[in-house]
């Protein structure tokens, strides 16, 4: 099919003397612990790439070990030599035309996008046809360098002109191309009558024919790091991508921010999102031992510390996200840590309510039942997942909220907003902070009778289907 294109050409050949010093080129200088080059390997590599064509240039052999030794054998990469270097970019693509005979996506390793946007030029392929796609912004941010931004001029889908000193345009290129093997006819005729050629010439070319077509990014992110300056934008911009839609409401505009000042540090360093998942639950074991002590003291340092392992837990999840580092063992992990945290918390209130006289026997006697409910419940959602081949995450499973009452999908709905984790983690925190942690006990006893239900539900969901 014409949309299943899996090879990539990087062009990594400049100097990029605006960045570049002695000891480190440009393609190694990492964002957020990842080298620049390797960043955008492990981009196409999310969007289904498997066949990587780097043309290199100015320190080449030392890109090439600092790449591989970074990403240790993940993709194989072809390295291509462009002796020609100095001269402009359309020579790093002429590198590669004895090596491509297909189809394939072309970026620089400087410019920062999402997956999502080589999907869409596959599917604008797919759909047009054509010599060449390129991905534009019309609606930039105002972190981009408009003055040095390549600008086009679009008259329908296509491409009518490009260049960063054109008169007219209406949308930015933001380096992400999909071409077919006619891009290289294009660049060798323009490199006949010039002795030179720049990408744009053989693009222009293409225009020339009605074959070059732009895609439309949308809200996807995309940045041009040229600068040392850039660099904090490009953080700032890749982190703030990290926020994920199903954040509740404080996670969206308190921990989420907390968590987001961490991970720019702990991307900087070797620790792993595995490591950050049990630092945090450490942090929750001895959050749950606190408490069992009991008193106000005890229960305030436990609520403050369970409200830090909920900060601390998107910190695991954004740190896999921005280094690539995410995986299935790593989710399920994540996922039991953070629930056996939340049983153990409750477990360790009990205890201390137990031995606090001041305490009716009712928080003890709701206590222990809700503790043995979340015993339950927890290892009941993970057999769940795994008979129906499910991800590690709650939010995976089917309750069949679609075909629900309008009362069930409000009271479902309710049952989620109180069973989010930032929510719970910040009301158990004001409960301490107000000498009240034992009234968690039944907001935790209410938040587990609605998720029996809720699962039992999807149980009977699950079996329907297979019958």
């Amino acid at each position: 099919m014409k949309s299943e294109i899996n090879k990539a050409l990087i062009l990594a050949a400049g100097m990029g003397s605006r960045l570049n010093d002695e000891k480190t080129p440009k393609p190694l200088k990492k964002l957020l612990g990842v080298p620049l080059l390797a960043r955008t390997i492990l981009t196409l590599e999310q969007a289904g790439i498997s066949d990587f064509y780097v043309v290199i240039g100015y320190k080449g052999e030392q890109i090439k070990q600092g790449i591989e030794k970074f990403l240790k054998g993940r993709v194989a990469i072809n390295w291509i030599e462009n002796p020609d270097w100095k001269l402009p970019n359309g020579h790093s693509v002429l590198a590669a035309k004895d090596h491509i005979k297909e189809n394939f996506i072309m970026t620089m390793s400087d410019h920062l996008f999402t997956p999502d946007t080589i999907n869409k030029l596959r599917t604008s392929y797919a759909q047009k046809g054509g010599d060449l796609h390129l991905a534009v912004d019309f609606n930039p941010s105002v972190h981009h360098d408009i003055d040095d931004a390549t600008k086009v001029e679009v008259q329908e889908d296509k491409i009518f002109n490009i260049g960063k000193k054109i008169p007219k345009y209406h949308a930015y290129d933001t380096g992400v191309f999909l071409v077919t093997p006619r891009l290289f006819e294009a660049l060798d005729k323009a490199y006949a009558e010039k002795g030179k050629v720049e990408l744009s010439d053989g693009v222009r070319t293409l225009c020339e024919e009605k074959q070059a077509y732009v895609v439309d990014i949308e809200q996807n992110l995309w940045f041009d790091i040229d600068l040392p300056k850039e660099f904090k934008i490009g953080e700032k911009l890749l982190l703030k991508s990290l926020i994920k839609p199903t954040d509740g409401i404080i996670a969206k505009n308190l921990n989420r921010h907390v968590s987001l000042f961490f991970s720019k540090y702990l991307a900087r360093t070797c620790l792993t999102p595995n490591m950050v998942t049990v630092l945090t639950f450490f942090i929750a074991l001895y959050c749950a031992y606190i408490v069992t002590q009991g008193g106000y003291l005890n229960f305030l340092i436990g609520g403050i510390l369970f409200q830090l392992t909920s900060i601390l837990d998107g910190c695991d999840g954004e740190l896999a996200r921005v280094k690539f580092q995410s995986s299935q063992y790593g989710a399920w992990i994540d996922t039991i840590f953070d629930n056996l945290s939340y049983v153990l918390t409750l477990l360790g209130i009990s205890i201390g309510c137990y031995r606090t006289e001041s305490i009716p026997d009712i928080f003890h006697q709701v206590g222990f039942g809700a503790l043995i409910l979340g015993l339950i419940i927890f290892p009941t959602f993970y057999i769940y997942l795994q008979l129906n081949n499910r991800k590690a995450s709650l939010l995976d499973v089917d309750y069949g909220i679609e075909r629900m009452s309008p009362l069930a999908q409000k009271a479902f709905k309710f049952v989620y907003l109180l069973g989010k984790r930032d929510l719970f983690a910040l009301l158990f925190m004001f409960m301490a902070i107000f000498g009240i942690l034992e009234y968690g006990i039944f907001y935790s006893a209410i938040i587990f009778v609605g998720l029996i239900l809720m699962i039992t539900r999807a149980f009977i969901i699950a079996a329907s289907k297979k019958k």
